[in-house]
């Protein structure tokens, strides 16, 4: 008890003599593994500090900033049952309209654990903690920005802190990880959406096509321009003129473009202030359109762990969509791969990332189209894990839905 008073003791003195008065004020922990100057982990060391690292193994592989750097970590590896926590140097807010701060945070799963961390925010009130914001939880495996307004705590010696409730654990849970720490007067626009995917100039792009950029807090809203006009160096409109996207969106899904066709696409991110600068106008140019017509057709997902040839994944860098695995075994031969998506472990599941489109069937020449594919969906203890394992035989002529509980082992429907 005596030793926690003294780390408390110091990270408030440390505080006092590393004021920060000059905004906005940005920290990515690149300092070679130590943290930075007025920066406080209680307790300072052990299993529960908080320290720099490159890269966790219930994490991300890389930090925010560059992939490369580092970033801040509590881990979960033999932590006890005390909070990890994380003084930031003393703020003089005083001069500010709507001081705010955001930070990038990543809460990762170990496979097969049930506790969750949580990772909270709190400011100096009198003798007390308050929490300010949110609440976060798992991400997980990606960095996920938070906004949080500090207009309620302004004075010339505002103390915060992070507090990470990391379970009490004899081998690995859930690590709380954060990066790119920035505070700042939140009386602009919101910045330049970071565009993704598909990557600029990308060719042989599926024609059911996803647009994919950094999500960011903060944005009310975006704007969104597609189309084949424009050339690059004007804002394209024939395909989407300014189509509003939500503000929390990261994604936009294109249905049914045309093949061997170049697109061009801009998004604007919009808040209360008003319009923030619009982004770099990106192309990319779709591949021919894969038509099947000859049948009996069939596909096992036997394709090395890759997206077999005409077929259209939602996969992205986020660990959402269908995957190939052949962890467990497969339905043709015991030993080949098959295609899953995995609820527990790739969220957010959504009408576009678990999107898993054949190629065009025609089916002009057949008499009684017919499709049949063996599935499996699971709930397998502590993993907690739901998968959909399909084989596809023919055609989709119309859909059905796959039973919530269905018998043990792979079972087969015909359409």
């Amino acid at each position: 008890m005596r030793t926690r008073l003294f780390i408390l003791a110091l990270a408030l003195t440390q505080s006092a003599w590393a004021l920060i008065s000059a905004f906005p004020h940005e920290e990515n922990f690149d300092n070679e593994g130590a943290l930075p100057a007025g920066w406080v982990s209680d307790p300072a060391e052990g299993n529960d500090a908080w320290i720099a690292s490159t890269g966790v193994i219930d994490g991300p592989s890389g930090d925010h900033t560059s992939g490369d750097g580092y970033f801040l970590c509590a881990d979960g590896w033999n932590h006890s049952a005390a909070d990890s926590l994380l003084y930031l140097p003393a703020l003089d807010l005083s001069a500010m309209v709507n001081p705010a701060i955001a930070f990038w945070y990543c809460i990762g799963d170990e496979e097969g654990c049930e506790s969750l961390t949580y990772l909270y925010l709190e400011a100096k009130q009198g003798d007390s903690w308050v929490q300010v914001g949110a609440t976060h939880g798992w991400t997980p495996y990606f960095w996920i920005e938070a906004l949080e307004s500090l207009g309620s705590y302004k004075s010339t010696n505002t103390l915060l802190r992070f507090r990470a409730d990391v379970p009490e654990s004899a081998w690995s849970v859930e690590d709380a990880c954060l990066d790119d720490i920035r505070i700042f007067d939140n009386t602009n626009a919101p910045a330049m959406p970071n565009l993704q995917a598909p990557a600029h100039g990308a060719s042989a792009m599926p024609v059911f096509a996803t647009l994919r950029w950094e999500q960011r807090a903060g944005v009310a809203g975006y704007r969104l321009y597609v189309g084949t006009d424009g050339g690059g160096s004007a804002t394209p409109s024939n395909l989407h003129d300014g189509t509003a996207v939500s503000g929390t969106a990261s994604r936009f899904g294109l249905n049914d473009l045309e093949p061997s066709t170049t697109y061009y696409w801009q998004l604007v991110a919009t808040n209360a202030v008003g319009d923030g600068p619009a982004s770099p106008i990106r192309s990319f140019t779709t591949g021919a359109r894969v038509t099947v017509s000859v049948f009996p057709h069939t596909q096992n997902m036997s394709n090395g762990g890759n997206t077999p040839a005409g077929w259209i994944n939602g996969f992205d860098d986020n660990g959402t969509g269908w995957l190939f695995n052949d962890f467990y075994a497969d339905h043709t031969s015991g030993s080949g791969y098959y295609a899953y998506v995995d609820v527990n472990y790739q969220k957010p599941v959504t009408a576009i990332t678990s999107a898993f489109v054949s190629p065009r069937f025609d089916l002009s020449g057949t008499v009684y189209p017919k499709l049949s594919y063996w599935y499996r969906k699971d709930n397998s203890g502590n993993y907690f894990m739901s998968t959909c394992i399909i084989t596809a035989h023919g055609a989709w002529p119309r859909s059905r839905a796959i039973p919530a509980r269905p018998p043990a082992g792979s079972t087969r429907l015909s359409i």
